[in-house]
């Protein structure tokens, strides 16, 4: 059977050709187990030594690392186990990786006669905290069950910006996502990554459970009482404390907490915090008569040092509740999402998308302005996550899953600020159609400047990447529901003047795509777009001013001519327009 398993590793070898060994690559694939117990490592880290090509260990314990040459050193290591090198040569007809725990010298919790040092320990972690921003390459990912039927996937890359133990925010690269009906509904989790930035650990927060961290040393002795668990030498030759934080007060208001902390320089290595029916939470649902019910959450933060100061690697946070319904029909439902900083010497070049406003912290909200980029996803050889690759893919080509683009055709645009998932809107030959703005958004009724009573904000989208060895680009036109407003009444003739404003800056981003296909490299496409969207600017104040929301008829039939012969669309045919329209 062991031999059998060695030759399935062996078919997955990836390469150029057989005939150019000094370029074949592999595909390491082999579960991390702890020795002792034999149990499997989820999110221990591999990774190639002198590279940023890495991954972490799924919750199965399962691990991938594609792009390995024979002559590599593969790199694997855990908190509380001792770092292990292995020869790619070696691992790459090997199915298993085992981690030994670093050499224990307290191997079960203590009550010290005098733990006041402990409590010392946990303040002076504050101390050591680093205000100098950092900028990684980020890899998230949320599943969502409800019992064993998966009703959510999500993926992303960021530039995660990092002061030492916190995330400060993400940036967004790319994403992708399936959702699963379950009777007739979707569930997603809205917001998840900001979550991960939300929490502060030395912060108190409205949002989460108090933890010991965040406490100051009277009220630290008040409600937790600390032990320590063990006390090992890691692989930098450091005395590593263990440090349990138990709440005194059982009344879902405190995290358990276990922290590994550096006992000369207090620096923290690992906190992990943990809660049973929490009474505060993060949690709103969207729509039904009860609150979330039997809260329960783990998060566990590990940290990584770099010139000396501790900053972020992983962030790993499981919940789950009971959710009533309208109906009063119960759902048990349980996500788990990882955050990881996988390089922190290299980031990403961002999508050219002008965000005017910080309304777009969702992460379906960011993935709605994004076309899906098949490329990306195919090609790009960046840190991902082991997973069961039948089951992913399946879940998500199914036809009866959502992706974001299937999320974004559902739903209407406007006269509702409390939309779900409609904040952009990618241009096609449909019509947009907004619906009668609401009174209680209306502007007063004294008279007003027509002008200063609508908005139009259509952003043209641009993302660049060097993907299966040639520069490629995704551009689209997107119409911002967020910046965009008409509190003017809605018919056809102002339909007609916000679809035809809307189709100029779709002619402008073909006009982009021309520009970008002579380009010959990354700097003349980036001047390429700020050249096409200073001239957009231009055209689309010349076209709002001169025909007057459409009552300049004489200049409202010549611009509808300039869309027909570049778009073939005829607007004011299709909405019914004529002469005598006021």
């Amino acid at each position: 059977m062991k031999k059998l398993k060695n030759l399935f590793l062996v078919l997955f070898i990836s390469g150029s050709s057989f005939g150019q060994n000094a370029d074949l690559s592999y595909s390491i694939r082999a579960i991390v187990i702890d020795s002792l117990s034999a149990k499997p490592i989820p999110f221990a880290s591999l990774y190639v030594e002198g590279s940023s090509n890495g991954t972490i260990s799924n919750y199965q314990g399962e691990v991938e690392l594609e792009g390995v040459h024979k002559e590599d050193v593969l790199i694997c290591s855990y908190t509380g186990y001792d770092k292990k090198s292995i020869a790619a040569k070696f691992a790459i007809h090997a199915d298993t990786i085992y981690l030994t725990r670093s050499a224990q010298l307290i191997d079960e919790v203590m009550v010290l006669a005098d733990d006041a040092f402990l409590y010392d320990l946990i303040l002076e972690s504050k101390k050591t905290q680093s205000t100098k921003p950092r900028t990684s390459k980020t890899y998230f990912e949320l599943e969502t069950f409800e019992g064993e039927q998966q009703l959510e996937l999500f993926q992303a890359y960021y530039n995660g910006s990092y002061s030492g133990y916190e995330v400060n925010g993400l940036a967004l690269k790319n994403g992708r996502c399936a959702l699963s009906p379950t009777t007739k509904r979707v569930f997603i989790s809205i917001a998840t990554s900001k979550v991960m930035y939300m929490h502060k650990l030395f912060q108190e927060s409205d949002y989460f459970p108090t933890n010991p961290m965040e406490l100051k040393r009277r009220k630290l002795f008040k409600y937790y009482q600390l032990r320590l668990s063990s006390k090992y030498i890691d692989n930098n030759s450091r005395t590593i404390y263990k440090i349990l934080c138990v709440p005194k007060i059982d009344d879902g208001k405190y995290f358990e907490t276990a922290v590994w902390i550096d006992s000369a320089s207090s620096q923290l290595l690992k906190v992990s915090l943990k809660i049973n029916d929490a009474q505060r939470h993060p949690f709103e649902l969207w729509a039904g008569n009860h609150d979330p019910d039997d809260v329960d959450i783990e998060i566990t933060k590990t940290y990584l040092e770099l010139e000396g100061k501790m900053y972020v690697q992983s962030i790993d946070f499981d919940y789950s509740f009971t959710h009533i319904s309208q109906f009063d029909s119960t759902y048990n439902m349980n996500t788990r999402a990882i955050l990881y900083a996988y390089d922190y010497t290299n980031e990403f070049d961002l999508p050219l998308f002008r965000e005017t406003k910080d309304h777009y912290n969702s992460d379906y909200h960011r993935i709605q302005m994004i076309p899906y980029h098949n490329a990306f996803w195919k090609c790009t050889n960046e840190f991902k996550i082991k997973n069961d690759a039948v089951h992913e893919n399946t879940f998500l080509a199914d036809s009866s899953t959502f992706s974001s683009t299937d999320l974004r055709g559902r739903y209407g645009l406007g006269g509702d600020d409390r939309q779900l998932l409609t904040p952009f809107k990618t241009w096609s030959k449909n019509r947009i159609r907004l619906r009668n703005t609401r009174e209680e958004t209306t502007f007063s009724t004294a008279p007003t400047i027509a002008a200063r009573q609508y908005n139009l904000k259509a952003l043209l989208y641009l993302d660049i990447n060097e993907l299966c060895d040639s520069l490629q680009f995704t551009s689209a036109t997107v119409f911002d529901t967020y910046e965009s407003y008409y509190h003017l009444p809605i018919n056809n003739q102002s339909l007609a003047f916000i679809n035809l404003y809307f189709d100029l800056m779709e002619i402008q981003r073909r006009k982009l795509d021309m520009k970008l296909n002579a380009c010959k490299n990354l700097q003349e496409m980036k001047a390429a777009y700020q050249e096409i969207l200073a001239a957009s600017n231009v055209l689309t104040e010349k076209y709002i001013k001169e025909v007057q929301r459409g009552t300049n008829w004489a200049s409202f039939v010549e611009w509808n001519a300039l869309v027909v012969n570049e778009l073939g669309i005829d607007n004011i045919s299709f909405f019914g327009l004529s002469n005598e329209e006021e």
